[in-house]
């Protein structure tokens, strides 16, 4: 068979062919039988060159099995037909030449011309050929034959095809079987694989089946070559293609935790192609198909859940996942209350209880209404009736469990048994002021929430309605009346009740002064010893000379200019504090009649020297740091400001920076060390002042430091301790001794003046040489400055007043109008009294008053008049031991006056009882002047303890309170007894005479038939003792020290009583306490009508208005107070 290909563009127009003859024993010869013709291969394993021709670009012959003998033969084209179609193959190169073929119709002839020839004349022209070469020796090179020598048919050519490959694709690492057949040639074969991944296998290690893993993913060509005993070689082909095995992860919900019975939800990802199949095994021997299958294990432990997903083109991945049975199948029990009432949060009992982590949800008709946790089972019930709740258990790992109960939830009610409390029905003479306290409450069951009310609307009938969110408010009622008051409260439900009073308000009431000297003008500007002052305790000149006082009493800053007037500084706050606080103010001048001062309650405030206040709203109250306590305050020469405190020295300057001079802060070391800067420390950091050349002195405790402008600090005199409390040593710098130090003043040369706390004033030179000025002050001083003109000034806190130091070394007074301290009598505030304590009226209206440190019995007319009834002889040192008293046990104590206008007064200081006759007789009713103890008996051998109380009844019983812990009995007829508690014993205990006990008493009152009140000051109570001699406690309570609080027996408070006074219209007890005037109604609560903030001023106006002190009550014909406190005499009023 004879067959030509054309292979390609051999040149331009010019086709490159060979023409293979094959005896195939006719067209439709096999390729490979005997008689055929084998195709050659050159050394590459290319097919060898062959017969050659050339046929122009249209000519398309098929690809001709060739012989390795060939030739080459020019053909003559026909250029006069050029339409002949090119001929088709199948493109097999072993195709035969003859039916099914498609033979050229155009040839040519390399560089020439043929005619174009129909298909008939090519093939004629074929067989042409192909006889010329059977004349040549049937193609074989050179006229040879591939017959065998006895005319046998040639061996069959060697061929190997690649029969299978399992599988076709597979994932790296996955191995292969590459299955092969070699046929023809001479046996044995060898083979040699080439996978395509620079991998080869030969020799003994190959064979015609090999198998291969591959390193990576790709497409590879994987190429055979089988050679014979006879070194013929052929070669077969194919191709797999290898897939990363990554792309498929199995997922397992709930993080792969579950429950025993739980469902368990997994899946695979494929993050390619998608899986035509999935496999499953869950590791407990089962297994599933499907791409999410679902399961539950039954038993607790840990299982590998594996998959194997199968691809289109065969490839399997594999993944796997582990899960976790760790907890049980939940189980779940729940009750409810059998009475629930609506959104009311009702306790839901879960069994077994909740571990952390679980919950249980609630639901009714598949709405979810709740929740429980392990922390909080309260729930709110949103539907009122029976029904069924459904409950759902939900452990750690998801598992549920469920369970149903009923509940019945209540229909909401209005609030049952409200009631209207007022303090009083009235308001009438004595009380405080028109406002009252008004209290509401729901009486009715509480566990129920319809009788839970936070919602108040308060109708006091006056227009003036309030809204709160409690049961109690205080009203301010317009004008006197009668007023009908609703109350109506609303639950939490929206529903309603209400209840109503009516209270009677009469005239308001105002606390003013009576008699005795000033209280409220304690503040008053003008020539300078007209001025007054209270308790003054800071000075500062500035360069003209004008002198600024700390008028701390006062809370005030005041100054005095060098034409002797006082004025008052505008300050931030007029008045600092509740009631004028004591407010210290530290001064700083600046320039001539300006001033920096630094107060707790304004901060820094800066004033001009028109009085102007220069920053209003710019203002701090820690200038130089939250952390410094200020101590001490001062002007540098640059205008910057030094301040001391917490054991440091900040500077504020011009600009507003801060800035660090000296010292640790709160390092209070024992034995302050001198140095620069943090290396230097303070043992605290008090008074401060600049000499002219820019030193700053700092007092301490008891030594004076300095501190340059670079911080180094210096002691100047004074030792840390001297081991001897409050000695005074003059001395050179460390070997002088300081008492406790208040103030100091720095001249412009270095000198310092120290006040102790002593009033001891010493000088300290530039040398440091320490001196005690003879400075002789009564008084209590306070602070010390200098004038630039070298002029020493002080404070006396006591007298109220400014002093100068004279050359001679005595005081004379420049400022201020100093307490009379004396015994005046004239027209009320004309009149001066000193320490007042007893008070009571007299059935002529006048007013009687123990003058305490006067020792004398003041009367006070109905008109006003002051006069003194009678003079007490004092000839007696009182020595007292221990006692709770909160100040100096007065020297006379209560009074008290029977119907013939005879006053008593125990004259705690004489230890007797005296009695004063209307004229001013006075005779001692019982006890003997000068001499302490304690006897019953006939009036002149009974013995007094400090007797304070005294009250008299109808009959002309005098009753006493000893201090010595006992009440005492003198009858019209001389005799002194005990009605209760025990001479000597201080203790508490309620009962009858001497089974009672008091601890100091301090004061009494008597009713007209003999009852008997009593403050127990010690312990903090008031009692009651009957004609029978039985002893109740009818206000205050334990613990009742430092306690200020109204209400009933058992919760009020009556912390240090002093004078009491009995309404004998009303029942009502006023009682003189340590935080103002109470009073004891006769439902027992307890409230307070003035108030009382001892040591501070007393403020006049209207009530509760505020006593400085208030030792005595009394209660007046017309129903109004009238007390004693300091050196005045108070009395409330009505007041339109």
């Amino acid at each position: 068979m004879t067959t030509l290909n054309c292979s390609g563009a051999f040149a331009p127009g010019v086709t490159l062919c060979r023409l293979m003859v094959v005896d195939s024993g006719g067209c439709g010869g096999i390729p490979g039988q005997s008689g055929g013709i084998r195709r050659k291969r050159d050394s590459r394993g290319s097919p060898d060159t062959g017969l050659t021709t050339a046929l122009p670009p249209r000519v398309r012959g098929a690809d001709i099995p060739h012989r390795p003998e060939s030739f080459a033969a020019p053909l003559v084209q026909n250029p006069a037909r050029r339409d002949v179609p090119n001929s088709s193959h199948a493109g097999n190169k072993q195709d035969r030449f003859g039916a099914g073929c498609a033979p050229a119709r155009e040839l040519t002839m390399l560089g020439m011309n043929i005619l174009r020839a129909p298909a008939w004349a090519a093939r004629l022209l074929a067989v042409v050929l192909m006889m010329a070469l059977a004349a040549c020796g049937g193609g074989g090179g050179g006229g040879g034959s591939d017959a065998g020598a006895n005319g046998t048919p040639p061996p069959v050519p060697l061929g190997v095809t690649i029969s299978g490959v399992a599988p076709a694709a597979t994932v790296t690492g996955g191995s292969i079987k590459f299955t092969s057949a070699a046929t023809g040639g001479t046996a044995p074969y060898t083979y040699q694989w080439a996978f395509g991944d620079g991998v080869t296998l030969g020799g003994a290690a190959a064979g015609a089946v090999v198998d291969h893993a591959f390193a990576s993913a790709s497409r590879y060509s994987v190429l055979l070559t089988v050679t014979d005993a006879a070194g013929k070689r052929a070669e077969a082909s194919t191709f797999v293609v290898v897939e990363s095995p990554d792309g498929l992860s199995v997922q397992a919900a709930n993080a792969g935790v579950y429950s025993v019975g739980q469902p368990v939800t997994v899946w695979a990802s494929s993050l390619s192609l998608t899986p035509v199949q999935f496999d499953w095994d869950f590791g407990d021997g089962r297994t599933a198909q499907g791409a999410n299958p679902q399961l539950a294990y039954a038993a607790k432990g840990q299982y590998t859940i594996s998959v194997v997903a199968t691809y289109d083109n065969g490839i399997k991945r594999r993944a796997s996942t582990t899960v976790n049975v760790s907890t049980d199948a939940p189980t779940l029990s729940i009750s409810a209350p059998a009475l629930v009432y609506l959104q009311n949060g009702a306790p839901v009992t879960v069994s077994p209880a909740l571990e952390a982590g679980e919950s249980v949800s609630l639901e009714v008709d598949g709405q979810a209404f709740a929740s429980i946790s392990p922390t909080y089972n309260y729930v709110s019930f949103k539907k009122t009736g029976t029904y069924e709740v459904k409950a759902t258990r939900r452990n750690t790992t998801g598992a549920t469990a469920v369970a149903t109960f009923s509940v019945t939830v209540q229909e909401p009610t209005v609030p049952s048994g409200l009631t209207l409390s007022v303090s009083q029905t009235s308001v009438k003479p004595g009380e405080a002021s028109a406002s009252v306290y008004l209290s509401g409450n729901v009486t009715g069951d509480n566990t129920n929430p319809s009788n839970v009310v936070f919602d108040y609307r308060w109708d006091f009938g006056d227009g003036s309605p309030a809204s709160t969110t409690y049961g109690g408010v205080i009203h301010t009622f317009p004008a006197t009346g009668t007023y009908t008051v609703t109350l109506t409260v609303k639950n939490q439900y929206g529903l309603t009740s209400s209840a109503t009073g009516t209270i009677s308000v009469g005239p308001r009431q105002v606390l003013k002064q009576l008699a005795g000297e000033s209280v409220s003008e304690t503040r008053v500007d003008g020539p300078a010893l007209q001025a007054r002052f209270r308790s003054p305790n800071r000075l500062a000149f500035d360069a003209a000379g004008n002198l600024f006082i700390g008028d701390a009493g006062n809370s005030a800053v005041r100054k005095l200019t060098p034409q002797g007037v006082v004025s008052t500084v505008k300050l931030r706050y007029d008045n600092c504090g509740v009631w004028g606080d004591d407010t210290s103010a530290y001064l700083a001048p600046y320039d001539n009649g300006a001033l920096d001062l630094f107060m707790t309650c304004g901060g820094l405030q800066r004033v001009s020297a028109d009085g102007t206040l220069l920053n209003p709203t710019n203002w701090t109250t820690t200038p130089v740091g939250v952390d410094l306590a200020i101590g001490g305050v001062a002007r540098a020469a640059d205008g910057a400001l030094a301040f001391a405190g917490s054991s440091v020295i900040r500077r504020l300057e011009t600009d507003g920076t801060v800035t660090y001079l000296a010292g640790v802060l709160n390092a209070y070391a024992g034995n302050g060390a001198d140095g620069q800067g943090i290396a230097a420390t303070f043992n605290g950091t008090y008074s401060i002042g600049y000499d002219a050349a820019g030193a700053l002195y700092v007092a301490e405790s008891n030594r004076i430091r300095k501190v340059s402008a670079n911080g180094t600090v210096t002691t100047v005199a004074g030792r840390v301790y001297n081991g001897l409390p409050y000695q005074t040593t003059d001395g050179q710098g460390a070997a002088a001794d300081f008492t406790w130090i208040r103030d100091i003043a720095v001249a412009a040369d270095g000198t310092v003046l120290v006040l102790q706390d002593d009033g001891k004033i010493r000088k300290i030179t530039p040398a440091g040489l320490v001196s005690t000025l003879p400075v002789l002050s009564a008084g209590r001083l306070r602070a010390i400055a200098v004038a630039p003109d070298g002029t020493v000034v002080v404070a006396d806190a006591y007298q109220n007043v400014i002093q100068r130091i004279n050359a001679d070394f005595s005081l004379t007074t420049i400022a201020g109008t100093p307490p009379a301290f004396a015994r005046i009598d004239g027209a009320a505030n004309a009149a001066a009294f000193w320490g007042t304590s007893g008070i009571a009226q007299g059935p002529s209206g006048a007013i009687y008053v123990a003058d305490g440190m006067n020792h004398a019995l003041r009367k006070i007319s109905p008109s006003g008049q002051v006069t003194t009834l009678a003079v007490f002889s004092s000839n007696s040192v009182q020595i007292y031991g221990t006692t709770p008293y909160l100040r100096s046990i007065p020297r006379l104590g209560g009074v008290a006056v029977d119907d013939q206008e005879n006053v008593y007064v125990a004259d705690s200081f004489m230890n007797v009882i005296r009695k004063v006759a209307p004229d001013g007789t006075q005779s001692v009713l019982a006890g003997e002047e000068g001499t302490m103890g304690y006897a019953n008996g006939p009036a002149a051998q009974a013995r007094f303890y400090s007797p304070l109380g005294v009250a008299v009844d109808a009959a002309r019983n005098v009753y006493v309170a000893d201090f010595n812990h006992a009440i005492r009995k003198i009858t019209p007829a001389g005799v002194v007894s005990t009605i209760a508690g025990i001479g000597g014993y201080p203790n508490f205990q309620d009962g009858t005479g001497n089974g009672a006990y008091f601890n100091f008493p301090s004061h009494l009152t008597a009713a007209p038939d003999g009852t008997v009140y009593v403050s127990d000051y010690g312990n903090a109570r008031i009692r009651k003792i009957t004609p029978a001699g039985v002893v109740t406690t009818i206000a205050g309570r334990a613990n009742g020290s430092y306690c200020d609080v109204d209400g009933p027996l058992g919760a009020n408070c009556a912390w240090a009583p002093m004078g009491l006074a009995l309404d004998p219209v009303s029942g009502e007890l006023y009682i003189a306490a340590n935080y103002g005037v109470l009073r004891l109604r006769t439902d027992g609560w307890l409230e307070k009508v003035l108030a009382s903030d001892n040591s501070r001023r007393t403020m006049p106006g209207w009530l509760p208005a505020n006593l400085n002190t208030v030792e005595g009550v009394a209660v007046l014909s017309n129903g109004q107070l009238a007390m004693t406190s300091g050196n005045a005499v108070m009395v409330t009023a009505f007041q339109p």
